[in-house]
């Protein structure tokens, strides 16, 4: 979504944000019933912005309906990239 790529242009130039909680927030659209149409294109964008990201060092992104292969990737991309997160709460 838009706004998960907005936030991860956020996550990538802040310097102080240390600790994010974004779950139960839709971030794939789909809400926590169920309805919406999947879509994880923001959240992927939040992914990528882990390894650019010099402050971060806690993200909640629990009960937002992720699917395994986009836990995956976001968890790939985690460990790819030296990042500050002490905490990936999924």
């Amino acid at each position: 979504s838009e706004d998960g790529k907005g936030l991860a242009d956020g996550i990538a130039v802040s310097a102080s944000l240390a600790q994010l909680d974004m779950s139960c927030n839709q971030l794939c659209g789909v809400d926590l019933e169920g309805n919406g149409t999947y879509d994880a294109t923001g959240i992927k964008a939040i992914a990528d912005s882990l390894g650019v990201s010099t402050s971060l060092t806690s993200l909640n992104l629990r009960r937002n309906h992720l699917n395994p292969d986009t836990k995956a990737s976001i968890t790939a991309a985690n460990k790819e990239r030296p990042t500050k997160l002490q905490s990936l709460l999924l």
